[in-house]
């Protein structure tokens, strides 16, 4: 580190971390909608690598990323392509991602 540059600090209070009971881990894991577990219909649908086409892991990881896509052309107002572009590197992910979000929250309640 140079002179000009702050220790970076833990946030973290590791006491209180290390008190935790596993249940209450994985309760805060199962809150995290981001840290959901796999369902057994997601886990089905699993492939190890090796057996994705392509010549190297970034290749394979790419072939299963264009599975089950589409090429649309699709008309947006301005702001909102302004808005997703504007997020940087990967928009068009981010788009898919909260229309699938829509999607699937509409679905959800379709069987309520």
């Amino acid at each position: 580190m140079n002179n000009n540059t702050e220790e970076m600090k833990s946030l973290t209070d590791w006491k209180e971390f290390d008190a935790l009971t596993d249940e209450e881990v994985i309760a805060a894991a199962k809150s995290d909608p981001d840290a959901q577990p796999v369902t057994e219909e997601e886990f089905k649908n699993f492939r190890r690598a090796p057996q994705v086409p392509g010549g190297n892991f970034l290749e394979r990881v790419r072939a299963l990323s264009k599975e089950n896509k589409v090429s649309l052309t699709v008309r947006y107002d301005a702001d909102i392509a302004d808005y997703f572009k504007n997020q940087g590197k990967g928009y068009q992910r981010l788009m898919n991602n909260v229309l699938r979000a829509y999607m699937e929250e509409r679905k959800g309640s379709q069987h309520a």
